[in-house]
Parts: structure tokens; sequence; C-alpha cells
């Protein structure tokens, strides 16, 4: 059964839709539409519910601009105060956008990090979109999301205490880029590791292992 909060999230989401639709060129809305309608469906409506919707407008728009042209293995980093003016909507936080192939533990590991640079994680919003692209990088379709065909990629936002020093944002910048090459590196290696300790272990199966001591 349908709570009254959810009823109320999936009439916001549809007011986003119909408002990308609206406001963007014809060659884009529709893609763009989709792109909105997938972005929240995981958000939690008490996570949404008490924003204005000309803002999620805004920000589910930043990151479909942010996020259209993109190679494979590529990762999307910006950390910026949004600024009505400027980028078409408006926090009272600051908001770390990324975009990166799919692979485990990069949530916990942007998470860890924002918290040992002493920030507060205000909300995350983490949707995993399939996209097709071009071989120029920009997003064709999204195929559903348990569908086929496209790959795989996290789309991560963050808002966290404001921060107005952009030496602090470059810098925040920065180690979150380092974190997710590290994240990268050991995805990658502990793919190889099991494989190998799989090796090691079908060879011990048929290995003559001399008899144990005797005490």
């Amino acid at each position: 059964m349908t709570s009254k909060a959810e009823e109320k999230k999936a009439l916001l989401i549809d007011k986003i839709v119909t408002a990308v639709g609206q406001r963007l060129p014809a060659d884009v809305a529709l893609l763009a539409q989709v792109f909105a309608g997938q972005y929240f469906t995981w958000v939690s409506p008490e996570d949404l519910l008490d924003d204005e919707p000309e803002d999620l407008y805004g920000a589910v728009l930043a990151h479909w601009n942010f996020a259209r042209r993109r190679q494979p293995g590529e990762v999307l980093i910006r950390v910026y105060n949004p600024d009505f003016e400027v980028h078409g909507w408006r926090s009272t936080h600051t908001v770390v956008e990324i975009v990166n192939d799919d692979m485990p533990f990069q949530l916990d590991s942007i998470t860890m990090e924002l918290n040992r640079r002493g920030l507060t994680v205000h909300r995350v919003i983490h949707p995993l979109l399939r996209l097709a692209r071009d071989p120029q990088g920009y997003i064709q379709t999204l195929p559903p999301p348990n569908g086929e065909g496209g790959s795989a990629e996290a789309f991560m936002h963050f808002e966290v205490d404001r921060q107005s020093d952009p030496t602090f944002l470059e810098s925040l910048s920065q180690n979150l880029r380092r974190v997710l090459d590290d994240v990268r590196v050991a995805v990658e290696d502990w793919q190889a590791m099991r494989g190998r300790l799989l090796e090691i272990t079908a060879g011990l199966d048929s290995a003559s292992l001399p008899p144990p001591a005797r005490w």
C-alpha cells in the first residue's frame, strides 16, 4: 500500500519531469526526462518533500548536464556552491557531484573522506543508472535500470556543510578523486587476487601433501 509520503514524492517527481520536458530543447528533452524520472527513484520522501521543486529541478538538471559526455573509466567530480544565476539552482550546502563507473565500495569511501575532512553529510542521492553512449561519450539512451543495454554508471550527489574557501573546495575535489582512484585499484586487484586464490585452492585439492607430523 502506497503511503501518503510516497504519493507526494511521485507527484513531485512528475512535476520535475514535466518541467524538464517543457524547458529543454526537444532534441534532448525526452532523454533528460527519463533521467530525471530515474534520478530520484530510490530517495526517501523525507529527503525531498521539504525542498522547493525548482531547486530539485535545478539539481537534477545540473547533474544531467555534467554527465552528458563521459568516456568509460573517466571520473567526473565537481565540488561547488550552487548559485541560481550561475547554475540555475540554489542550495544552502556545498554540493559534490560525481559520475563514475559502477563499482563496489565507492559510496562508503567518499562518505568516509567527507567525514574525515570534518564535513557533515546532509543528503545523499545515489542512483545507479544504465546509459548507452556514443563513441564520443554522449548519452544516447537510458535503458530501464533492470533491463539490457548500456553500462551501469554511478551518480553520486552529496550535500555537505557549506564551504566558501576556494582552496578548500579544490583540495576536497582532488582528495575525492584520489579516493576513487584507490577504490578502482583495490577493486581491480581484488578480482585478480581472488582468481589467483582460486587457482591455488584448486591446486591444493589435488596436491600430494605430506602427512601431519606425529608428536
